[in-house]
């Protein structure tokens, strides 16, 4: 019998929900630390300005905390074109709606229309889609040999 597939774990490592919650609390220790060290320092106490210090480096771990869990996070996805559409449509044939002007006119794919930017066509040509940017196509005749 064959195995039914099965899709990529993709959740978080139990390293990356330990730097979840260590970039979480971090703030809440850095903060009060810093303001003792602050008040300890103006008082000419040399711990309070190492205090200040450590808070400061802690809200840097905290920082580079987040980034590393920032770059875990998008790494994982399994759908990384998910809000991307214009980028699936590369490729499809659409239909001039509105006629390309001065280089910019609307194309319709399915039931949408879409803002393209191409070479000056009238309306009702056919049209391929070689780029997207944003929510703007771009553009080329379809050659009908």
């Amino acid at each position: 019998m064959r195995e039914p597939a099965t899709k990529p774990d993709n959740s978080p490592n139990g390293m990356a929900w330990a730097l979840a919650i260590v970039g979480l609390v971090l703030p809440w220790i850095a903060i009060p630390v810093g303001l003792l060290g602050l008040l300890a320092g103006l008082r000419g106490d040399r711990l309070g300005w190492l205090l200040l210090a450590f808070a400061f480096a802690l809200l840097v771990l905290d920082i580079a905390i987040d980034v590393i869990w920032a770059r875990i996070a998008a790494a994982r996805s399994d759908e990384p074109g998910l809000n991307l559409r214009g980028n699936a449509l590369v490729g499809r044939t659409a239909i001039v709606t509105e006629a390309i002007v001065a280089g910019r006119g609307k194309v319709r794919i399915g039931d949408t229309v879409w803002l393209a930017e191409g070479p000056d066509m009238a309306a009702g040509a056919s049209v391929e889609v070689v780029a997207s940017t944003s929510v703007v196509l771009r553009v080329t005749p379809v050659d009908r040999a």
